[in-house]
């Protein structure tokens, strides 16, 4: 995936929209799959006058704050069944990838979305062409019967192996 532009506005001190930023976001590789994180907020409501994005990219948001990304995911045959304390918003953009859940899956497509609510789930792209899929991560209170299931994963994704079958959680 190339660079994607990203265009910020904010206001002068005369009280004005300006554009604050218009740049290209670079991606980061892990695993093999590109993510491109477009925004990160620290909280929700969000503080449009101090809020600002430093590039990190995160597996989950900060408390109660909020992702936009863009994440390709090519052609493999790796799952990583994983939750988080999130509701995710996922729309496919380009191609078609699987959501894997615990008991079924279903094949989502160009501008299928897909809402995810804290749930045990995998994404898996069986096609032959690399998958496109954009979403926006809210911080979410876990289910206190269903805990978050990130323990083999950092929170700075970059640090991430590049062979998922080297992490120790559930079927990958």
């Amino acid at each position: 995936m190339k660079p994607v532009r990203r265009i910020v506005t904010g206001h002068n001190t005369a009280g004005n929209s300006v554009f604050l930023q218009d740049d290209n976001n670079s991606p980061t590789v892990t695993r093999g799959v590109t993510i491109t994180n477009l925004w990160q907020s620290a909280k929700v409501p969000v503080d449009n006058a101090t809020d600002y994005f430093d590039g990190a990219v995160m597996v989950e948001p900060p408390e109660t704050g909020a992702i936009f990304r863009l994440i390709e995911c090519p052609p493999s045959p790796a799952r990583h069944m994983h939750r988080t304390a999130t509701l995710d918003y996922a729309m496919v953009l380009e191609g078609e990838i699987w959501a894997i859940l615990d008991t079924e899956e279903r094949l989502l497509r160009k501008h299928d979305t897909l809402i995810q609510r804290g749930t045990m789930h995998a994404w898996q792209n069986r096609s032959d062409q690399p998958a496109l899929l954009l979403f926006v991560l809210l911080d979410a209170e876990a289910l206190p019967e269903l805990p978050p299931d990130l323990s083999s994963l950092p929170p700075d994704l970059s640090t991430l192996p590049p062979d998922l079958s080297s992490l120790p959680r559930g079927e990958n």
